[in-house]
């Protein structure tokens, strides 16, 4: 088998036809499948979309499960935080919009999709409720506007008796009197007609791409964040101690946004149920069972050779010059941030050098300039929204023609940039403070007077180092035509 056989798939994980087939079922995969865990935590390019896609397709292959999205991609903030609850205050005001949007997707997959359950009468006064309030076919976003559009209010005579039994309504008082009730009231009384559902099936419900209104510093789209991980738990909790159905919300999230969530109580409740995709490099003692990005790799090659047992040593010649350490793969997983999407990104490029039969050095090396510029590109949007000023900071590596400089050297060029001098200026911030933040992002690292350098990416709990210089990540450097390391 050759190296340009290979098929790795495509950017994104949506619409990759073949992504059931070759993806890599890591440890710690079937408690995602079976909702021990319900929040999937990782940097950008770790494998959130891929693994809710795969959990989908195997959703959709069980008669008894079913499966309702939810995505803030384009989603209207401004009509969500029109309709909060203002009596109170912080996240619980947004917390009530977030479970009826939720409980509107599960209603939907009861209705529309599952002709298992045996409460008759009340899946139809469900549908009568969708239909009167002409909402069954329409996603979260677009029920958001509708909500705005009838001042958060809907019909309520298809559920009426279930309000009547939750709230203790006035029976007396006419069905016109009360046909149009308030979202919250709704919630309510869905929720009262859903206890007298019985059904065997199990109701998936994910929530992605949750960092597309995300902007690092801004207090309300935290809070909202954090309200909808509240509503979450609220349904969960309902779900499992109140009713017969069982509720699965799988729920991806970007480890920066995450980690911004920390200093509030309720992140903690959920360690439990957080899964980190922390994906390691490790290539020489590693098992089919690691959760290492080699077995990425590997089962790609494997799908491409028709489920042959070929792997990444059978289609490299590793042909790498004595002065770079650990060989190809380290070569190439150095300009990477030890995510599945950077390396598969840096060997499809490879693939368009077209290698006569085995990678090699020589075609890597040929690829990098390239890569180095999609890499460039792709952090541009997870960094900008917490450091706005990352790429004029990074840039001064272009005026000393290096990847390695002194920490004051650096702190002094940056002070000297208009751009970043009003940023820390208007932010009450100093050039430590910027070089710490650029640290934790990976595109800067330590390295000492012994050359051995220290990425975040690399360890978690790795610190900067005050003490030592600083160096550019590999990946970045052929992006400003530095020289490659050399030993």
């Amino acid at each position: 088998m050759r190296f340009i056989d290979v098929e790795w798939g495509s950017s994104e994980a949506k619409g990759d036809s073949n992504l059931k087939d070759y993806f890599y079922e890591f440890p710690g995969f079937d408690l995602i499948m079976k909702g021990d865990y319900r929040y999937i935590i990782g940097r950008k390019g770790t494998g959130k979309t891929a693994v809710i896609e795969v959990v989908k397709n195997k959703v959709d292959k069980d008669p008894l499960a079913f499966h309702a999205e939810m995505s803030l991609k384009d989603f209207p903030i401004t009509i969500l935080k029109e309709l909060r609850d203002k009596g109170f205050e912080g996240k619980a005001q947004y917390v009530p919009v977030w479970e009826f949007l939720i409980l509107s997707q599960v209603c939907r997959a009861i209705i529309y999709q599952d002709n298992g359950i045996s409460s008759l009468e009340a899946v139809e006064d469900l549908r009568r409720f969708y239909e009167d309030n002409d909402i069954e076919n329409l996603s979260a976003t677009q029920t958001l506007s509708v909500m705005k559009e009838r001042n958060a209010k809907f019909q309520i005579s298809a559920l009426l008796k279930y309000l009547q039994a939750s709230v203790g309504f006035d029976k007396k008082k006419t069905i016109t009197t009360v046909m149009d009730i308030h979202y919250q009231k709704v919630s309510i009384a869905i929720k009262e007609l859903i206890k007298t559902i019985s059904t065997n099936s199990v109701y998936h419900v994910f929530l992605d791409e949750l960092d597309e209104e995300f902007k690092s510093g801004d207090k309300s789209n935290k809070t909202l964040i954090l309200s909808l991980l509240r509503a979450v738990e609220n349904l969960n909790t309902y779900f499992l101690e109140s009713t017969s159905i069982s509720f699965r919300p799988l729920v991806a999230l970007r480890s920066d946004i995450y980690n911004t969530l920390q200093d509030d109580n309720d992140t903690n409740k959920l360690h439990d149920f957080v899964f980190k995709l922390d994906w390691s490099i490790n290539i020489g003692d590693t098992k089919p069972t690691d959760m290492s990005i080699i077995n990425i790799i590997n089962k790609r090659i494997s799908f491409s050779g028709s489920g042959s047992h070929v792997s990444w040593k059978d289609i490299v010649k590793d042909d790498t010059p004595s002065y770079i350490k650990g060989g190809l793969w380290s070569y190439i997983t150095s300009r990477t941030l030890t995510r599945p999407r950077d390396v598969i990104k840096y060997l499809k490029i490879c693939e368009t050098k077209k290698p006569v039969h085995d990678l090699s050095f020589s075609n890597v090396e040929a690829s990098e300039p390239a890569y180095s510029e999609w890499f460039y590109n792709e952090i541009r949007n997870e960094v900008y929204t917490h450091l706005p000023v990352w790429d004029e900071c990074l840039s001064v590596f272009r005026d000393i023609g290096d990847f390695r400089t002194t920490k004051d050297d650096f702190a002094k060029r940056i002070l000297t940039r208009p751009k970043v001098k009003k940023y820390i200026d208007d932010n009450s911030k100093t050039p430590d403070d910027i070089i710490e933040q650029l640290f934790n992002f990976s595109l800067l690292g330590n390295i000492d007077d012994k050359k051995r350098w220290s990425f975040k990416y690399k360890d978690d709990d790795a610190l900067w180092n005050r003490d030592a210089d600083l160096m550019l990540h590999f990946g970045i450097s052929k992006k400003f035509r530095l020289p490659t390391y050399r030993q």
